[in-house]
């Protein structure tokens, strides 16, 4: 499983709309992180966010930082705020072991 490197993340209108707040799997940017890369899960917190991928039964985890506008529209979601759709660059890079 390959996701190293940068991708820009496009979080749309219906991730808004179909996300659910306070829940690091189902909120808008892990919506579109399922969407962009090939990954099946995906966990999304404040800061530090750690990546779970399962492939075939395997597992595999990446770490990527949020940047400092889809942390706080992680924040403004979750309190209830509104937000609108827009994308941002993430850099993946592998656990270390």
């Amino acid at each position: 499983m390959d996701i190293e490197g940068t991708h820009r993340i496009e979080v749309t209108a219906e991730d808004i709309a179909h996300g659910v707040r306070e829940d690091c799997e189902r909120c808008p940017i892990s919506r579109a992180l399922t969407r962009a890369l090939p990954i099946r899960s995906v966990i999304v917190e404040g800061g530090v966010q750690g990546v779970a991928v399962q492939e075939k039964g395997t597992f595999y985890r990446f770490f990527a930082t949020l940047p400092e506008d889809a942390d706080a529209f992680v924040e403004r979601f979750d309190r209830g705020e509104d937000v609108a759709p827009f994308a941002f660059d993430l850099r993946f890079q592998p656990e270390e072991p």
